[in-house]
């Protein structure tokens, strides 16, 4: 077993074991990210990727049974979102017109 997998899975053990501190630490996240989105838009805004980042990285690490089916899953998903913001963004039929800032990095 190589090193990176060793520490993956010392990583995710550790993360079993304290699951309900992480559960209270993105609760508290998501209310400060939910009242910093309306107090401060600007500060809040340029933090999102980070956010996103951090929550996918959680789904990934608590997947314990990871299956080539969950990969594909996951590849799939990326995709069809990709795909359907690509077309939002360029034709306006999805969600009507809109563009993106720099918010997300």
């Amino acid at each position: 077993m190589n090193s990176f997998v060793k520490s993956y899975k010392q990583l995710q053990e550790i993360l079993f074991e304290y699951v309900n501190l992480t559960k209270v630490i993105l609760i508290i996240f998501y209310i400060v990210g939910f009242w910093g989105f309306i107090l401060f838009p600007k500060s809040f805004i340029s933090q999102s990727p980070y956010m996103l980042i951090l929550n996918f990285l959680l789904i990934v690490l608590y997947q314990s049974h990871r299956k080539s089916y969950f990969i594909r899953f996951c590849i799939v998903v990326f995709l069809l979102g990709f795909i359907v913001e690509l077309l939002g963004v360029t034709t306006g039929k999805i969600f009507g017109y809109y563009h993106y800032g720099n918010g997300l990095g």
